[in-house]
């Protein structure tokens, strides 16, 4: 079964409609191509633990890698 956006977002775009750009779909959409590659290489279930987080949650997430302006 392929990843799916839903998946990827696990709410997040209904829960902080604010920071879900269009430019982040768009990256998703680009992203769910290289990771249905994987998973169907791998042939095996797999989780996604978290395809994106807003800034709210990244940063009060250890480990994250900090969000980065790109303007």
């Amino acid at each position: 079964m392929p990843i799916s956006k839903d998946e990827l977002l696990k709410g997040r775009d209904k829960q902080y409609p604010n920071d879900y750009t269009q430019e982040i779909s768009d990256n998703l959409d680009k992203l769910l191509i290289p990771l249905n590659k994987i998973r169907d290489a791998y042939g095996k279930p797999m989780t996604i633990d978290s395809g994106w987080r807003p800034p709210s949650i990244n940063g009060s997430t250890p480990g994250a890698a900090p969000i980065q302006n790109t303007c």
